[in-house]
């Protein structure tokens, strides 16, 4: 018997060993997924139409980077809550949409710089997710900051509407009235905001994301001399921009730009929200370079004539737009069609 013990008991502590080593996964790269899943941050998010106890259920929520790649995708409850899974260290955009909805995306930045993983973001609550957010991710979008200042920036803004800043308080109230109105009576194919639709990077459809509009690689080229038709009289140093429609590229850019709505699909709204000067003069407070296309790096889609009022653009292509060029207050527009990684030459 003792003999049997012996043998017996070295061969057990082998049979232990090997089942250890196989619960414990080994170096054949087995663990990555829970490694993986280890590196992740839930951002948690809670969307609302900016009016009083108002979340918009079952929202389609989604994560994007910076240059509009999609990361995460959530859906929000019967209270707006929802949450996505996002890596650590990531910066972007959480962008939420009614159902049915596509074209109305509310958007707010989001971070998970600083996060510990597997833990919860924000620490004090939900991410709010509003009409209101959104013209705060306008401002964002068009300020030339690197990506580490957004978050302070952000904080700024939201720190000034809280204290009663009149100016963004005018904006945040027109974004809420706007996007409530689009809702309300389900204007559907025009673009609220700059996020657009969940159909990223197609700029010739109505369900296209507006915020970027592809690199060099997907564009072309637009040059041509600006002036204002006399002979030796160049727009010199003159703001050039391309765009899908003079009267703004979405919705929110074309109540905020002058306090009123000028587009043509938009005059079904017009009759409710009146014009608002004072829309205007926040709107050149805060977007002093105006609302811009920006490219998939972030870019706006402008620039400023040379001394001769020569200027040149990147542009999307195969698509249908303007080069709107502004000497000083004034604005001239030549409409343009782009071809595939084509250099046009034209004069405005």
């Amino acid at each position: 018997m003792k003999h049997l013990e012996v043998v017996y008991f070295p061969i057990f502590l082998i049979l232990l060993s090997l089942i250890v080593s196989r619960c414990g996964g080994g170096d054949d790269g087995s663990s990555g997924g829970g490694e993986a899943t280890q590196s992740l941050v839930t951002l948690r998010g809670r969307v609302d139409d900016g009016l009083a106890t108002s979340p918009i259920a079952n929202a389609q929520c989604r994560f994007t980077s910076l240059n509009g790649d999609q990361v995460a995708t959530g859906t929000a409850d019967s209270n707006g809550d929802f949450r996505v899974e996002v890596a650590l260290e990531s910066q972007g955009w959480l962008v939420c949409t009614p159902v049915g909805f596509p074209n109305l995306a509310l958007t707010t930045f989001a971070s998970t710089v600083g996060g510990v993983a597997g833990g919860v973001l924000p620490v004090q609550g939900p991410e709010p997710v509003s009409p209101g957010t959104s013209a705060i991710a306008e401002i964002l979008r068009q300020t030339p900051l690197p990506p580490s200042d957004l978050l302070a920036r952000k904080a700024e803004l939201l720190a000034a509407l809280h204290a009663g800043d009149p100016d963004l308080s005018i904006l945040v109230k027109a974004a809420t009235d706007l996007f409530n109105a689009m809702q309300q009576q389900q204007v559907a194919e025009v673009a609220f905001s700059s996020s657009g639709s969940e159909d990223s990077g197609d700029t010739g459809s109505p369900g296209g994301d507006v915020g970027g509009v592809g690199g060099e690689d997907s564009e072309g080229g637009i040059g041509g001399d600006a002036g204002d038709g006399g002979e030796l009289s160049p727009f010199v140093n003159a703001s050039c921009a391309f765009v899908l429609d003079p009267k703004g590229d979405t919705a929110l850019a074309d109540l905020l730009q002058d306090g009123s709505l000028e587009r043509l699909d938009l005059q079904d709204l017009a009759a409710n929200l009146k014009q608002d000067v004072s829309i205007q003069k926040a709107f050149t407070r805060f977007f002093p370079q105006g609302m811009h296309l920006l490219d998939s790096n972030g870019q706006p889609l402008r620039t400023t004539t040379d001394a001769q009022g020569t200027y040149f653009l990147w542009v999307p292509a195969a698509t249908a737009g303007f080069v709107r060029c502004a000497p000083g207050s004034a604005a001239r527009c030549l409409c343009i069609c782009t071809g595939q990684a084509a250099r046009r030459t034209a004069h405005t």
